[in-house]
């Protein structure tokens, strides 16, 4: 029993993790949103709710950023929120605190790759750190086997935005329910 459980608990992280259940869920909200802000509202414009026809009137469209369904979709997409910057969390912090200067060349895309060949390894690689630790870059270094890599960072708290993004919509989805 506990394996079929495992399973739809599985199942069910996967589809919130998804980028495109929280673009769904995003766009149904802006939708229903939408019709909030075209149909008048019971709360705020009595009369003009009123004259709405009964068909958007029964379809709780008066009533719209009350309606279980407005409140439903707003909690899914909090849910969505949270799992996808739970899963992220730790990608972000290694990235982070914890980086890791590239094992092999091919790692490491073409466009940002350079391999150079110098009579003085040392030399280069000491002025190679002065110059980009000036430059206020973060380094990491590997060195194994006699080959040099390392990785240089500026501006890592970066990383942190879409994370940060995430949790305050959270909190504004929280407020308004």
């Amino acid at each position: 029993m506990s394996n079929k459980n495992d399973g739809i608990v599985e199942k069910l992280w996967e589809i919130f993790s998804s980028m495109k259940t929280g673009l769904v869920l995003l766009g149904v909200v802006a939708v229903v949103s939408g019709i909030g802000t075209l149909v008048p509202q019971e709360g705020l414009d009595p009369e003009g709710a009123a004259q709405v026809a009964e068909i958007w009137r029964k379809l709780g469209f008066t009533n719209i950023y009350v309606s279980p369904l407005f409140q439903f979709l707003l909690g899914l997409l909090c849910i969505n929120l949270i799992v996808c910057s739970v899963q992220r969390f730790g990608g972000i912090y290694k990235l982070t605190y914890r980086p890791e200067a590239p094992q092999e060349p091919s790692n490491i895309p073409q466009k940002i790759r350079a391999e150079i060949q110098h009579r003085d390894k040392e030399a280069l690689k000491s002025n190679t750190l002065a110059l980009l630790k000036k430059k206020g870059f973060h380094i990491t270094q590997r060195d194994e086997e006699g080959r040099w890599s390392f990785l240089a960072q500026r501006r890592r708290m970066g990383n942190w935005g879409s994370f940060i993004s995430h949790i305050s919509f959270v909190i504004l989805i929280i407020g308004a329910l």
